[in-house]
């Protein structure tokens, strides 16, 4: 059993949010079609300023929120929200933006599981706002991707 801190998540989670941005910006790289790379564009963009946040919000997080322990293995857990390697070819504007929700989903789902393996009650309230946060950006992400679409 491995132990990790608040910390070694919210560090992991910040990657995740690194890695998918550049993922968008590979994929936007092979882009053919304008609105496709142009919301590939925007989805890059989006992760990375979600990376950013996550790195102030552990910074500015009670040290004892940020050295709180959990005794389970959650950090592979974030394995799971890793995009499958496609062709840009094979996606649509819509395909994206499905595979967006799902990813974002699935990081919703990761902190829920932080959230109630936490002991710490103020570590599970950290965690329970970071699912609130990824909820908004969620929807906020959908409403301008639809909003490129519509271009």
């Amino acid at each position: 059993m491995r132990f990790q801190t608040a910390r070694d998540l919210l560090e992991q989670a910040s990657g995740l949010h690194e890695g998918l941005a550049r993922y968008y910006e590979r994929l936007s790289g092979e882009a053919q079609k304008e609105r496709v790379k142009l919301l590939l564009d925007y989805l890059a963009r989006h992760e990375q300023n979600m990376s950013q946040v996550l790195a102030r919000y552990s910074q500015e997080t009670a040290d004892k929120v940020r050295n709180a322990w959990f005794s389970q293995e959650l950090g592979g857990e974030f394995v799971k929200c890793i995009p499958p390697a496609r062709p840009v070819s094979e996606l649509d504007n819509a395909g994206i933006i499905d595979l967006a929700i799902q990813l974002d989903d699935c990081i919703i789902d990761l902190y829920q599981l932080i959230a109630m393996n936490s002991e710490l009650p103020e570590a599970r309230e950290a965690f329970t706002n970071l699912v609130n946060l990824e909820r908004q950006e969620k929807l906020r992400m959908v409403r301008q991707a639809m909003r490129l679409d519509d271009l």
